[in-house]
């Protein structure tokens, strides 16, 4: 409607009245534009404050938090069918305040950050080889940081003690490799 009544002013008045029309349409345009951007900001500050409830600001890993819930509907998974178990493994790394004493924090956290991309990757590695089962390549397992130098592996449909074994010894056999970190090993 604005569009089509500046037409109308432009087409019969001069360039006075156009210029008196234009400037509040402009005006109300970059208000509008300003407007719309302050949302799109606000919507990336809640996003942010979302994940940063649920995930390690270090890692990306997901925290205590969001651990705690997976596991909990693990538990329910279960209640509601008996055969689909899970395990849990508890990660510390051995060694950890040394690495942080001798190199200092920063290669601490570039060994964090390490360790969590290790994680994930043999988690990826172990599905495909952990059964003959097509339905265990599309189970999404859960790495995540419970702080300092501790991680939790949520392994769902294992099938028994012997997959979530393997999956340990696998998780060994990765971190038991030395990490280079800015030139030093770790």
């Amino acid at each position: 409607a604005i569009v089509g009544i500046g037409a109308g002013v432009v087409t019969s008045s001069g360039y006075l009245a156009t210029v008196l029309f234009a400037a509040p349409l402009l005006l109300t345009y970059f208000a509008y534009r300003a407007y719309l951007g302050r949302i799109a900001d606000d919507q990336e500050q809640l996003r942010i404050a979302r994940d940063s409830r649920v995930v390690d600001g270090l890692t990306g890993l997901p925290n205590r938090l969001l651990l705690i819930d997976r596991i909990e509907n693990a538990l329910l998974a279960q209640r509601a069918t008996p055969s689909r178990e899970f395990a849990v493994l508890f990660l510390d790394l051995d060694g950890f305040k040394a690495v942080n004493d001798s190199f200092g924090h920063d290669i601490g956290d570039q060994l964090l950050q390490a360790v969590a991309r290790r994680l994930e990757d043999s988690l990826r590695r172990a599905d495909r080889v952990a059964s003959a089962d097509v339905r265990q390549e599309h189970v999404a397992h859960t790495v995540a940081r419970l702080g300092g130098d501790e991680f939790v592996v949520l392994l769902q449909d294992v099938r028994g003690q012997a997959d979530a074994l393997r999956v340990a010894d696998r998780i060994q056999e990765v971190l038991s490799r030395p990490f280079h970190l800015s030139g030093r090993q770790a």
